[in-house]
């Protein structure tokens, strides 16, 4: 064991472990990807543990367990002031640091590094902050000796500022000390004063609320500032405007004087009790009991136009022209002036929630919405030292969000992060190569660090293993992939790995001491796994918990009464799973609490995703509606399982339409959200069967966030019990679907299984590619609509969508004076038997007249023509917007959005094709009129065998006459080339000599 390693209990060590790491533990989801994100809570989280049982409730989070490294210190704002264009804040992790943003003209943001500050204030253009022993630090501009702290000034217990002057109160409520401008007595303390327990500055005065509840004011009074109302008593906070005072009195309301030339000191009628107040230049700012804010007074610039969705805010802050407050998630929102960056919340602590964490031995790190990423806990090995390309700094390591993480993990002294291009990061220990991710590892969908191995699953499903492999944790299954399918889901224990498979079995391979790799046979429809030290965990699609390896501590032990479970964490030597009703069920060791009965009741029906660490675990709680409520903030899901709940979901529109309805209405509440973005074109189907457990119902669209084109949906599903849902469609390679995910008439929880089924083209077709061979010529041109391009197979037939110059479809050009009008695809291709084709007339007139012909040309003669004839050939439908019927039987939805339809019209030619190639197709338009011109968007050519390749003559017999045909047409040419390559040469003539005399049948 190094010294620089924390050291839990030594019971927690694995067994036979020569590594110098701690045990291991699971982390929060990877297997829901980062669709498990849209359980977590809209809050930051706060406060730290303490060792031993005791659980730390911090709102959204809930934490219980060993703590004694600050693992459990989830970093948050925790308080927070303004001046006249800065705001100033206080921010939480292991341990507290001041942060400042906006105007910095004299250095007023420049907060020093390794301060620690207790208190705070700001003025007009500068800072300063309390340290915890209680001395002051002060900076930013010192025209009138602001800065200045006096010489001996001793122990301070609380500071304010005015503009240009800084107050300060001692210990047990005096003196108060002032120092900078003076040019109107605002510093000069009256010499009885008293005891004080609050303080403030405007521009010229100072008020002080007395320990009796008094308030005096001295300096500037103008405009009656200082004019304390008679009989004004219970004062408990004093708040100095420009030229201006107000005061909160003891039940809550609020009393004001001074200038009013903005209404600032008419107190509004139905203000209701207060908590906090705070006063700028010509308005107040107050805080009500229940979290929200109201403002009065100057609006010029916003000042007084709080958010409407300001909810929860905990303290607020005034500067000139502007307002600031944090939430009780510790979170900041700004409002009114934002000319200087005043009201510009840095990234790090803007209203991002965080939606993943996961915990080592000693460390925990944890991923915002906005893919910030900061680590807290011990640090001997960098472990939370979060590199500069997914964060920065130390102690309070942030991402800037440059290149945002979508997953992150903890190894027992190192992490790991996931970026958005499937890169992956590692940092921290690395004394057995277990952050040395492999050169050229490529996109990922997964990472998982062990205790001192990484594992990563690669976007082909494929397994990649670094590090220690002394117990064969890195000896990858070498038909991991060909067996059960692609891998979908990873996790590292401390020795070990266990892998879920699309098929839903499981592989696990390495340590084995404890039984641990010994997966249960028949095992199968696994959702999700998870490894502790030294047991594993495998989440069923019924909900239903399998257990193996060490069962010391009753780690794999399964409550009997457990119920239906949808998510599973296993720590050192304990176990945690969330039953589908949101309650949180734990078994194994609870030596240091993490198993703690009380925390059973704390979460109760409210759990989110959960995670567990070597002797801590940790649980968000679901206090709002999921993050992906709205399709606006759809999550990315891949292939595979995904995790999802409705509870405390809103309805979304739009609504679906009446073809959904199958017997029980159209109805789909208290939905969410999530975005699928194909990598193969195929069959994507996306079910709930047998997995939701309550009655579902799914939609899914092509298109933006409110300009959505329905594709398909579902109710119930034939065959899938509880009334959920299955649905299928066509999906191109790189194209993004959204997905609905909701219920007839209630909310639930349950897995959305994705799996993609891959287009293949029957080897006996041959999609002409437009872009690559379109015979461009002054009488053709480009036009259509722009639709999702690639490969479709329709009604059997592969086709293949281009997309040249941002195009899809093709009709001949307009000549003036010239009718027909003609269109010519090149195809190239041997041995055809029949085309087939996407296409469609442009408003064309039915029957019996033909709208056009298309004229198929053979490279040694070959020729066959068809018309097109409206009430036979082709429909008179190019989208939705037409209603005509024509022919509807072979029309087909080409694009998968349930608006785009064209005609599948097959032509079959003469056997003379067969033995030769088909070089050109022509369409010939005789449309009367400009809106009548034929439109094509696909080609296929269906190829058949020869007969007789050789018989040039086609008299049945390969003799002199094929022979004098081939050598006439001997060099770049068509008539003779048997072996296609566009030359007739030697190697024909060798096709033909080996064919000599008659046709074989």
């Amino acid at each position: 064991m190094t010294s620089s390693t924390p050291q839990p209990p030594a019971r927690l060590q694995p067994e036979q472990r020569s590594s110098p790491e701690q045990p291991y533990r699971s982390r929060l989801r990877r297997l829901f990807r980062s669709a498990q994100t849209a359980l977590a809570a809209a809050a930051v989280l706060v406060l730290s543990g303490t060792s031993g049982a005791a659980p730390q409730d911090a709102g959204p989070i809930q934490t219980w367990g060993y703590a004694g490294w600050g693992q459990l210190t989830i970093l948050s704002a925790t308080k927070i002031t303004a001046g006249g264009a800065h705001t100033v804040v206080t921010v939480s992790s292991d341990t507290t640091k001041a942060m400042a943003w906006g105007s910095n003209l004299d250095g007023q943001c420049n907060t020093p590094a390794n301060f620690v500050p207790v208190d705070m204030a700001a003025g007009a253009s500068h800072t300063v902050l309390l340290r915890n022993n209680f001395t002051l630090a002060c900076f930013g501009s010192n025209a009138f000796g602001q800065c200045d702290v006096p010489a001996n000034i001793g122990v301070i217990d609380k500071v304010a500022a005015g503009d240009h002057h800084t107050i300060a109160i001692k210990p047990n409520g005096g003196p108060v000390i002032c120092w900078g401008r003076n040019d109107s007595g605002q510093c000069n303390v009256p010499s009885n004063l008293g005891t004080v327990i609050d303080a403030d500055g405007g521009y010229s005065h100072t008020a002080a609320v007395k320990t009796n509840g008094t308030v005096t004011c001295w300096g500037g009074n103008d405009f009656g500032q200082c004019n304390v109302p008679s009989n004004l008593s219970s004062v408990v906070q004093v708040a100095a405007g420009f030229d201006h005072t107000v005061a909160l009195r003891s039940d809550g309301s609020v009393v004001c004087w001074g200038n009013n030339d903005h209404g600032q000191c008419n107190v509004p009628a139905n203000l209701g009790p207060i908590s906090q107040i705070d006063a700028g230049d010509g308005f107040n700012v107050a805080l009500r009991t229940d979290g929200t804010v109201v403002c009065w007074g100057d609006n010029a610039e916003g000042q007084c136009t709080v958010p409407a969705n300001l909810v929860a805010v905990s303290q607020i802050a005034v500067g000139s022209h502007f307002a600031v407050a944090l939430t009780s998630g510790g979170t900041v929102a700004g409002w009114g002036d934002a000319d200087l960056g005043q009201i510009a919340t840095p990234a790090v602590l803007q209203a991002s929630p965080i939606v993943e964490v996961d915990i080592g031995v000693a460390h925990t790190i944890a991923r915002r919405q906005n893919g910030a990423v900061f680590c807290i806990g011990f640090n001997s090995n960098g472990q939370c030292n979060v590199p500069a390309d997914v964060g920065s700094g130390q102690g309070l390591s942030e991402g800037s969000g440059v290149s945002p993480a979508i997953q992150v993990a903890a190894g027992a002294s190192h992490s790991a992060a996931r970026k958005a291009d499937g890169t992956v990061v590692c940092w921290g220990l690395n004394g057995h190569g277990q952050c040395t991710v492999p050169a050229g590892l490529g996109a990922c969908i997964d990472v998982a660090p062990g205790s001192t191995h990484t594992v990563a699953v690669k976007s082909d499903g494929s397994v990649v293993c670094w590090g220690s492999n002394v117990f064969g944790q890195c000896n990858v299954p070498a038909n991991l992939g060909q067996v059960g399918g692609p891998v979908v889901d990873i996790e590292a224990g401390s020795s070990h790995t266990i892998a879920l498979k699309a098929d839903g079995t499981v592989a696990c391979w390495g340590l084995n001491g404890s039984g641990q790799c010994n997966v249960p046979p028949n095992l199968t429809d696994v959702v999700r796994v998870a490894a502790g030290s030294s047991h594993s965990v495998a989440l069923r699609s019924n909900g239903t918990v399998v257990c193996w390896g060490s069962n010391a501590y009753g780690q794999c032990t399964v409550p009997a009464n457990l119920g239906t479970a949808m998510d599973i964490a296993a720590g050192g030597e304990h176990t945690l799973a969330r039953r589908s009703n949101l309650t949180l069920v734990q078994w194994g060791s609870n030596e240091y609490g993490q198993t703690s009965p009380q925390i059973n009741l704390q979460v109760a029906n409210s759990t989110g995703p959960i995670a567990a660490g070597s002797v801590v675990s940790v649980a968000l709680r679901l206090e709002s509606a999921p993050l992906n409520d709205e399709c606006a903030n759809a999550l990315v899901v891949h292939e595979g399982y995904t995790l999802f709940t409705t509870q405390r979901a809103t309805n979304s529109l739009p609504s679906l339409p009446s073809s959904c309805n199958e017997g029980s209405g159209v109805g789909l509440v208290k939905d969410v959200w999530f975005s699928f973005t194909a990598d193969a074109s195929g069959t994507a189907t996306f079910s709930t069967c047998g997995q939701a457990f309550y009655d579902t119902r799914l939609a899914a669209y092509a298109g933006s966030c409110g300009a959505l084109t329905l594709i398909a949906c579902d109710d119930d599903a034939a065959g899938c019990g509880g009334g959920t849902s299955t649905m299928s469609f066509t999906v191109e390679d790189g194209e993004s679907y959204l997905i609905r995910v909701g219920g007839r008439t209630g909310s639930g929880a349950g897995f959305l299984s994705i799996a993609l089924e891959e287009f293949v083209p029957p080897e006996n077709f041959v999609p002409v590619d437009f872009s690559a061979s379109f015979n461009w010529s002054t009488s053709l041109q480009t036009g259509g609509e722009l639709y999702p391009t690639g490969n479709l197979l329709l009604g059997g037939v592969a086709f293949s969508i281009p997309n040249s110059i941002g195009l899809n479809a093709w009709h001949a050009k307009e000549v003036p004076g010239r009718n027909p009008r003609v269109l010519e695809v090149p195809a190239n291709v041997a041995d055809a038997i029949s085309v087939h084709a996407l296409i469609n007339s442009w408003w064309g007139v039915p029957g019996p007249g033909s709208l056009a012909t298309v004229e198929f040309y053979g490279c040694n003669g070959a020729f066959y023509s068809k018309p097109l004839v409206g009430n036979e050939d082709i429909r008179d439908h190019f989208n939705g917007g037409f209603t005509n019927t024509i022919n509807g039987t072979t029309t087909v939805e080409v694009f998968g959005n349930g608006q785009v339809r064209m005609d599948k019209v097959r032509f079959d030619l003469p056997a003379a094709f067969l033995n030769e190639k088909l070089e050109l197709v022509r369409i010939v338009d005789t449309g009367a009129e400009a809106v009548q011109r034929v439109w094509l968007a696909g080609l296929t050519v269906e190829t058949g065998v020869a007969t007789c390749a050789a018989d040039l003559s086609g008299n049945g017999i390969v003799g002199g006459e094929d022979l004098a045909i081939l050598l006439g047409g001997w060099g770049p040419g068509c008539a003779g080339d048997l072996d296609g390559d566009g030359v007739v040469g030697g190697a024909d003539l060798a096709v033909m000599l080996g064919a000599w005399g008659a046709c074989k049948p």
